[in-house]
């Protein structure tokens, strides 16, 4: 075991995972609140906390099917994965919550709102390439550029695919990512609709290429 791992692990035993069982009502109670300008103070601290055991990580709450979740994020970084993998493993059963090493696919529309455009992804389209047969970069089509700066764009697009995909299968399963505006993207013909993308890589093994060996 590396030494930042290491290090969070035992914080998140000694304090973190504690902490959260003797408050998971309150927060189950400000659950709904957790994209407001000033977070309950609940959640504030969940947010300190979090962030003590690494500074990088991030947090999510919502509701699952039976219970609330509690997601640690790596915040896009998939070097952090194996962190909040050992995180939500090493947490406590907490009756009435799900503990989530990454934020999870949403049950949604396929519409956002983002910097202050609205995105409607449901007619975005996307094509898989291949690095040792397994799936390497995902290239995304957009119809139009929404009025966003090119890293903006890029931006909106990880917010797509994590409520599509899930964080993690996204990091782990895709290495990079490109956002083309549809006009100007020679993959059309090859190219899926957005929707599809789940059944392509969230089973593993799913999305690879056949060996030609």
């Amino acid at each position: 075991m590396d030494a930042p791992l290491e290090t969070s692990l035992a914080q998140a035993t000694s304090s973190f995972w504690p902490w959260f069982t003797a408050h998971s009502a309150n927060l189950a109670r400000d659950a709904g609140n957790d994209e407001d300008e000033e977070l309950p103070d609940s959640l504030a601290e969940l947010d300190r906390r979090v962030h003590e055991i690494h500074p990088a990580l991030t947090w999510e709450l919502g509701p699952s099917e039976v219970d609330l979740y509690f997601a640690l994020s790596p915040n896009g970084d998939p070097q952090l994965l194996p962190i909040t993998r050992a995180l939500a493993q090493a947490a406590p059963t907490v009756k009435g919550w799900l503990i989530l090493p990454a934020k999870p696919a949403k049950s949604w529309n396929r519409s956002l709102a983002f910097a202050g455009v609205f995105i409607d992804a449901s007619h975005w389209r996307y094509l898989l390439t291949f690095q040792s047969h397994k799936p390497d970069t995902l290239h995304l089509a957009v119809p139009r550029d929404y009025g966003l700066t090119a890293a903006q764009l890029d931006q909106a697009a990880r917010v797509v695919l994590e409520c599509e995909l899930g964080e993690e299968t996204l990091l782990s399963r895709i290495t990079h990512v490109t956002v083309t505006v549809q006009e100007r993207w020679p993959h059309a013909s090859r190219s899926k609709p957005l929707y599809e993308l789940w059944a392509e890589l969230s089973v593993p093994g799913a999305g690879e290429t056949p060996s030609s060996d």
